[in-house]
């Protein structure tokens, strides 16, 4: 993939689609792979945790659920060829925002290794 797309729905019948509201060169250091992202609500804020190139998560922000979105800091949140807690190959990210408002940050890691 080169992008996210969003779809909404109110019924889980009737489905919109938003387009594109991401793409993998919006990240100016990014190259490539799109994968499974999350969102999560934060400050009046939308953060989405993106995913690319196999070894990198970076994090895109905006006011809506729907965009636009920007890249929030420029370079990866989580690089795998350099953070080696994160493995070379981190993926999936998932936010979980506890009820004190603390948000943490969930990776699935790939490594060879195990």
């Amino acid at each position: 993939m080169v992008d996210w797309r969003l779809l909404s729905t109110a019924d889980l019948v009737q489905w919109k689609d938003h387009g594109s509201i991401f793409r993998v060169k919006d990240f100016a250091w990014a190259t490539r792979w799109a994968w499974a992202p999350d969102c999560v609500k934060a400050n009046g804020k939308y953060f989405l945790f993106l995913p690319v190139d196999r070894t990198k998560i970076g994090v895109a922000v905006g006011d809506k659920p729907e965009g636009p979105f920007k890249d929030a800091i420029g370079k990866p949140l989580v690089d795998g060829t350099s953070t080696t807690k994160a493995g070379p190959e981190p993926i999936d990210p998932a936010v979980l925002q506890d009820d004190d408002g603390q948000s943490y940050l969930y990776l699935v890691v790939v490594s060879p290794w195990l």
